[in-house]
């Protein structure tokens, strides 16, 4: 039963057989149900792991970070592609999110980036080491690279490296490395 029959159930007897007061009734009633629906469907549409194209260009503007690219990839695009461009504002929204500690940073990204791990290193010396794993498109890789998708506090020098294996022994993948080679899971 739609939302027109429900209202139209809800008619006393001496209205329910009168075609033009239920016609009346149902232009009425009717743009109530649209706004109802579209209001339904407005979740969906703009959820970060469902939108494509405009929508997330709408979701990029709301968390302020646009989809060109403020220099030239390798590729030959500085248009960041839809799954791309979901994982830019996703780091957008943990920098939103961040109260500027190193540790807390590391938390959020790794609670979004199961499959990506993120690690600081302090070295103590006004210099990080950060290290992420995990495969990720060539855009990506250069937008980490010149430092514009992982923060750092201000004045600290920090070295990069996207592709890091965990220590492991006795075992040499692309996820698991021996010594000198593996950092410690956190």
């Amino acid at each position: 039963m739609n939302n027109i029959e429900y209202y139209n159930n809800l008619l006393i007897s001496q209205y329910r057989t009168k075609a033009k007061f239920k016609e009346w009734l149902n232009v009425l009633i009717q743009p109530f149900i649209d706004i109802g629906n579209c209001a339904d469907n407005m979740c969906l549409a703009f959820d970060l792991d469902f939108a494509e194209g405009k929508q997330l260009d709408v979701l990029g503007e709301i968390v302020n970070q646009k989809r060109i690219l403020p220099f030239l990839p390798s590729t030959g695009s500085n248009v960041l592609s839809d799954d791309d461009y979901r994982l830019v504002l996703r780091v957008k929204i943990i920098k939103n999110q961040w109260d500027g500690k190193l540790v807390t940073f590391e938390k959020l990204w790794n609670d979004v980036f199961t499959d990506n791990p993120l690690n600081y290193i302090d070295n103590q010396d006004m210099s990080i080491t950060v290290s992420v794993g995990g495969e990720f498109s060539i855009p990506i890789q250069e937008m980490i690279a010149i430092g514009l998708l992982i923060p750092k506090p201000q004045g600290v020098k920090s070295n990069l490296s996207l592709g890091v294996a965990y220590f492991g022994y006795d075992e040499e993948t692309t996820e698991i490395s021996g010594y000198d080679v593996g950092f410690w899971r956190k």
